[in-house]
């Protein structure tokens, strides 16, 4: 895939590109609204709540840290900020890579 600064990346086979980029601007879009409304938006805390209880077991599910990669390799950095990780949880939530 090429990036908008010309570095192409490889992500893995196993994941469509596709869906990548929609979880990405999914991602995008919750981040640009949890920001606006200042965090102040209907499962933030709990959407938080769940990645600290819940991430190292996230971190052991293979298809979990595939997206992760893909998801990290696209954006060019990591998932660190409270806003980043609760749009991110969305995001996966949204399009099924995290399933109750």
């Amino acid at each position: 895939m090429l990036l908008s600064n010309g570095d192409i990346i490889t992500i893995n086979e196993d994941i469509n590109i596709f869906d990548i980029k929609k979880i990405y601007e999914s991602y995008q879009n919750n981040y640009g609204f949890l920001y606006e409304h200042d965090d102040n938006v209907a499962g933030y805390r709990e959407a938080l709540e769940f990645y600290e209880n819940e991430h190292e077991a996230l971190f052991h599910d293979e298809n979990f840290k595939k997206y992760m990669f893909a998801l990290c390799t696209l954006k060019q950095d990591g998932f660190t900020s409270d806003r980043e990780i609760v749009a991110l949880m969305f995001a996966l939530s949204d399009y099924g890579v995290l399933q109750d």
